[in-house]
């Protein structure tokens, strides 16, 4: 028996140019996936559009089959864009002439974030699927400064169960994040940071003036002009400056003295 032919009238534009039909909750689309992992690009609706609880269910079949590697992709994609955005933040410290500096840079994606760039920022970025959160540390604060980090604080961590060949651990970041309404909804996890003696290098596609700044400095500029940062992180930074005196300096080490021990 002949299969029905299935309707396309849009669908995905998979890695080798071939349209492959979906649909989403919202409507048909097109997806462009690229090596990086893909973007949701909406498309306008055909006025003529037949049901389309028929077309999704014939699209996703058909995909699910045809593309399994690429419909799993993105069923990953579908699935999270409604749910929070997990991210990590770095607070980069160093003591450089008996002072505690940061390294602050200027926040630089004018067509993706202009209501944002030319903000003062700490490194941030995405956490990838299954990635370690020390790794992603290290691995955004590499690329958007060029810097390789050397040390956490605090570094607390467990060791990581496998029973059922299911990798998982607990960590104590320094602080926790999130974003409640406008923009991504974010949530992340921030680390206090040394990084290699180096000179920082701006990834120019997405930062701009790197450059460390006296602690003391950037929290005038936190108390007197806090438009003046990006808003995801001034709770980050409220956090550091306020609460920091749970935190001494031995040296160049850090150590955390919990509250019931603080006189």
């Amino acid at each position: 028996m002949e299969e029905e032919p299935i309707p396309i009238y849009y669908g995905w534009q998979g890695l080798l140019g071939e349209k492959i039909p979906f649909s989403s909750h919202y409507g048909l689309c097109s997806i462009t996936l690229d090596s990086e992992g893909g973007q949701l690009v909406p498309q306008t609706p055909d006025r003529n559009q037949p049901d389309f609880e028929d077309v999704r269910r014939k699209a996703d079949e058909f995909a699910r089959h045809a593309y399994a590697d690429v419909f799993e992709r993105f069923e990953l994609l579908r699935g999270s864009l409604d749910v929070n955005v997990p991210i990590v933040s770095a607070i980069i410290e160093r003591e450089h002439e008996g002072e505690i500096e940061v390294l602050i840079q200027t926040r630089w994606k004018p067509e993706r974030d202009p209501l944002y760039s030319g903000t003062l920022e700490i490194p941030a970025g995405g956490i990838h699927r299954y990635e370690n959160v020390y790794e992603a540390v290290k691995r955004e604060v590499l690329e958007e400064t060029g810097l390789r980090v050397t040390s956490f604080y605090p570094d607390i961590r467990t060791k990581t169960y496998a029973p059922k060949d299911d990798d998982c651990f607990a960590f104590v970041p320094f602080c926790c994040q999130q974003q409640l309404k406008g923009g991504l909804p974010r949530i992340g996890f921030v680390f206090i940071c040394q990084v290699e003696d180096a000179e920082p290098v701006p990834r120019p596609e997405e930062v701009r003036d790197i450059r460390w700044m006296k602690k003391a400095d950037l929290q005038k500029i936190f108390e007197d002009t806090p438009e003046r940062i990006f808003t995801l992180q001034l709770g980050v930074l409220d956090y550091y400056f306020h609460d920091d005196k749970r935190w001494t300096y031995s040296g160049t080490s850090r150590h955390h003295h919990p509250p019931y021990l603080s006189q």
